[in-house]
């Protein structure tokens, strides 16, 4: 069923397309296929074997527009790319990013309001930081921001797999009497 049938499956789709889109994609459409296969569709000879007059001439006119056409309108692809407003950038990267970012600003607004209800331990001022730093990482639009965010993040990690790694160094040494090492 078509989605201008139904507006179940319309939603469910995400709706219309953008007509930015659907503008680009008419621009960018296959050029010249048909005009090609028409203009090699003349046969080569006519019924008493005469060669077709000006089959040539239309097959070579043909590829001129054709070359002409892609070339003219690859240049002025990229400046109705941004008269449109469209972007590169993967949606799904961008959903993903905005999810998130939401995910990580409603568990900073939980905990904020779980600390000022009750008392807090210090770790929990941590995990906030933690998550500012992740949220930062995403939001930031200053390079050097985002970067000293992810330096964060990467030592808060590295120090969380030594102290793990240390903790199970001392279990070890501590399980080696009863294991008869």
């Amino acid at each position: 069923m078509s989605l201008s049938l139904s507006r179940r499956l319309r939603e469910r789709e995400g709706g219309y397309p953008d007509v930015r889109a659907v503008g680009l994609v008419a621009w960018c459409g296959v050029r010249g296929a048909v005009s090609l296969a028409a203009a090699l569709s003349i046969p080569a000879l006519l019924r008493d074997g005469a060669p077709f007059p000006g089959r040539a001439e239309i097959i070579a006119c043909t590829l001129v527009v054709i070359v002409v056409t892609l070339i003219g309108q690859g240049l002025t692809l990229l400046p109705l790319v941004r008269h449109l407003g469209l972007s590169d950038a993967d949606p799904t990267e961008l959903e993903v990013r905005r999810a998130r970012q939401a995910m990580l600003s409603a568990g900073i607004a939980r905990l904020d309001a779980f600390c000022s209800e009750e008392s807090c331990p210090i770790a929990v001022y941590r995990l906030r930081d933690a998550m500012s730093d992740q949220l930062a990482s995403l939001q930031s639009e200053d390079e050097m921001a985002r970067t000293e965010a992810l330096r964060r993040l990467a030592v808060t990690g590295d120090v969380r797999r030594a102290v793990y790694q240390a903790k199970t160094d001392a279990l070890l040494v501590a399980a080696r009497p009863r294991l008869g090492q």
